[in-house]
């Protein structure tokens, strides 16, 4: 990197450890400049990857404003069961609550099933003590059985301890006074109660909520803290914070205290990047599809905005109750593993390759074939990638063709064409039924929406998924390979704060609403000033969740204000429900169930490497008339296997496409860290922002 390119405080970095490859973008705001990184992960230790891609940048960190990193280090943890060592302190009688969890079972037949909880039955221990349901403490807590507790859990190597008492969502008083005793002898400070970390209803999910922080605790603290050292040893002055699995950056302090935020961070961040792309292009109806090496992560985007739940299970019987971003993810990408099964089909992932040994192409002793191997063999990735080359990757056709042809094709009976073109149309098949289950099965039309298809394998599979899908435009952005570092860097800082009421719609129930709301925004402020944000820029969302007494979950309601009257709270509660519904239940009470409110502050304001932000409608951004792409862009052509044979495709370079050029398919359009195919009679257009647009209408011609 030039250091006439460096203009000190203006430059952002974010970078994303996949499962396969670290992502490193760099963002020069005044100089309106991109720079991008691509090496290998390192799943021993992802900071030595994560240092590596800033090395090799050659940015000087003394000129760095902000790191934002998404992680995978919390995912890859609980996957592998690599975390600390955890105790549970409970009440009396509930020591067994992550065993029995709501009485579910892993197989439905067979006496015993496979489910092992994070904390064995040994470090999970009870004291007296008990607070009613109405917050009333029955019996405080005794010190003699919690230090005997502690002393237990301290002699048998517990690093990490978690106290969870019945009821401390209303009154978290038994679980402070035992947290109190605990700091007097416990030889670290991971302790962590149940109240701080969850404060909802539900025993079982806020105590598995609490046990996941302490998890990972420990290990994220070492993570941060060798990653920190190694930048300061750099010199770098500016703030890393990390990307959470709501949608927003978090302090590295706020990381090491609830690490559980933090386990999709990675794919977040290509979540956020793909709601700034609908906005801008108004397209607001979306399919966030990020393929990498890995895994396939994705999300509906309706109106421009993501959509955030109250959690999700991690693993069965392992529920994480934090708000985060709606992110499906399956294990199909660039390394899943082709292979045949026991009746002689043809499967492809869920395991994969990952980025050690790799596809077996790739000539690290991976020997395993992939789709990756698949798509090289057929003609649509480019053998002589030069984003590969710089981390020291060539990839070779007759490596891929040995793997497949031993392991796929010769089973089969079938050519090695054949067999690499099965292999894509499975994964692909594997791909389309998670955009059914998202779309059409949750009452959504295809039609209505566009794919924004991004990771190093997105843009190779993106035309052929919206085909069978029946979806009409696909937006690959500049810089898809590494779209989701693109995400960190926009992404606005942002603090979540929900409690559990359960009370009844009154007067005296909406000025506690108003006095919560404004409690969790000064929260909310307070934790922003340690991020070194603008606070005249925060933005605040309140929101109420309703419904009728006797259910378990009502809908989230939006406020404008915190001071909201009764009348209108109802109003708007009873056209939500009739839309959601269709009718109401006006003979049951209404109630509050939930307050949330949410504080964002932005950090890169309309600025990024797709361009300028903006909204308008779908297609505005296309320029007319259309233009035919120029013959500089022109790279050559090579064979593709499209359908059932070899077809000589032209192979452009997307980076001298201009804006507004047009171009039918068959087409090959390559960049640095990505290729995107362009199948026969599929038109491609470049549009003002530099993001290539595929128009895709019905099944090809045979």
């Amino acid at each position: 990197m030039d250091r006439r390119d460096v203009d000190a405080s203006n430059l952002v970095i974010g970078i994303d450890v996949g499962g396969t490859f670290t992502d490193l973008l760099i963002w020069n705001k005044g100089l309106g400049k991109m720079i991008m990184v691509k090496v290998p992960t390192t799943p021993e230790n992802q900071g030595i990857g994560f240092l590596k891609a800033l090395e090799r940048s050659q940015v000087p960190l003394t000129e760095v404003h902000t790191l934002v990193h998404g992680t995978t280090v919390a995912t890859n943890a609980l996957i592998q069961r690599d975390g600390a060592i955890c105790g549970l302190i409970t009440t009396k009688g509930f020591r067994d609550i992550l065993e029995l969890r709501r009485g579910d079972r892993a197989h439905l037949y067979g006496l015993k099933g496979n489910f092992v909880p994070l904390i064995p039955r040994e470090f999970r221990l009870e004291v007296e003590e008990r607070t009613t349901a109405e917050g009333e403490v029955l019996k405080e807590v005794e010190e003699a059985q919690v230090l005997e507790a502690g002393r237990q859990l301290r002699e048998a190597g517990v690093e990490a301890v978690v106290i969870s008492f019945l009821h401390s969502h209303i009154n978290p008083a038994n679980e402070e006074r035992a947290r109190q005793i605990l700091k007097t002898f416990w030889p670290n400070g991971y302790m962590l109660t149940s109240s701080e970390v969850l404060s909802s209803v539900g025993e079982f999910e806020r105590t598995s909520t609490a046990v996941l922080n302490a998890y990972l605790q420990p290990l994220i603290h070492r993570y941060l803290e060798g990653i920190q050292r190694e930048l300061k040893a750099h010199q770098f002055r500016g703030r890393l914070v990390l990307m959470s699995s709501y949608g927003g950056t978090m302090s590295t302090e706020e990381a090491r205290v609830s690490p559980a935020g933090t386990v999709l961070s990675g794919p977040a961040g290509g979540v956020i990047a793909a709601c700034h792309l609908a906005q801008q292009t108004g397209y607001l109806n979306v399919l966030s599809c990020d393929m990498g090496g890995t895994s396939c992560d994705v999300s509906v985007i309706a109106e421009g905005a993501p959509a955030i739940i109250d959690g999700k299970d991690l693993d069965f019987g392992i529920p994480l109750r934090l708000p985060m971003l709606d992110i499906t993810t399956i294990g199909a990408g660039g390394g899943s593993i082709a292979w045949i099964d026991n009746s002689g089909c043809l499967r492809v992932g869920p395991q994969s390759a990952g980025a050690k040994p790799g596809p077996a192409c790739y000539g690290r002793r991976g020997f395993k074939p992939t789709v990756t191997d698949a798509n090289l063999i057929l003609g649509r990735m480019n053998p002589e990638s030069p984003i590969l080359k710089s981390g020291g990757i060539v990839p070779d056709p007759h490596l891929a063709g040995e793997a497949i042809r031993s392991q796929v094709a010769a089973p089969l009976g079938i050519t090695l064409e054949e067999a690499a073109f099965a292999i894509l149309e499975i994964v692909n098949q594997n791909m389309t039924g998670l955009l059914r289950l998202l779309t059409i099965e949750r009452g959504h039309n295809p039609g209505d929406f566009a794919l924004v298809a991004f990771g190093g394998a997105g843009p190779l599979h993106a035309a052929f998924l919206a085909r069978e899908v029946g979806i009409p435009r696909v937006l690959i952005p500049p810089y898809s390979g590494a779209f989701s570092a693109y995400g960190c860097m926009i992404a606005e800082a942002k603090q979540i704060f929900e409690q559990t009421l359960n009370a009844p719609v009154n007067t005296e129930t909406v000025q506690k609403i108003s006095h919560v709301f404004l409690t969790q925004r000064d929260r909310a402020r307070e934790r922003m000033r340690s991020e070194d944000v603008q606070l005249d820029l925060l933005k605040t969302l309140w929101e109420v969740e309703m419904g009728y007494q006797g259910q378990s979950r009502g809908i989230w309601i939006p406020c404008k204000d915190p001071q909201i009257r009764e009348d209108s709270l109802r109003r708007l509660f009873e056209e939500a429900y009739r839309k959601h519904f269709g009718r109401l239940i006006s003979e049951f009470p209404l109630e509050i169930k939930r307050l949330r409110t949410t504080v964002t502050c932005p950090r890169l304001a309309g600025e990024g490497g797709t361009g300028a932000g903006g909204s308008g409608s779908p297609g505005q951004a296309l320029h007319a008339p259309a233009l035919p792409p120029p013959r500089s862009a022109l790279r050559g052509t090579r064979p593709v296997y499209f359908q059932d044979h070899f077809i000589e495709t032209p192979i452009y370079e997307r980076p001298l496409l201009p804006v507004g050029t047009s171009l039918l398919g068959p087409a090959l359009v390559e960049q640095e860290d990505s290729t995107t195919v362009v199948p026969p009679e599929v038109r491609a257009e470049v549009d003002r922002y530099g993001n290539l647009i595929l128009t895709v209408e019905g099944r090809p011609s045979k």
